[in-house]
């Protein structure tokens, strides 16, 4: 499963930080121009 979040960066760094330390959780950051166009596709 794939979720997109949108979170304020004062917050991102430390739910970043979270999700990592999960053994089955993978993160990867995007840029918002690339998530924009995520959503404007679906």
């Amino acid at each position: 499963m794939r979720v997109l979040l949108d979170i304020k960066d004062s917050n991102a760094l430390h739910l970043l930080e979270v999700l990592k330390s999960l053994p089955y959780v993978k993160t990867k950051t995007i840029s918002d121009e690339k998530a924009l166009l995520m959503e404007d596709i679906k």
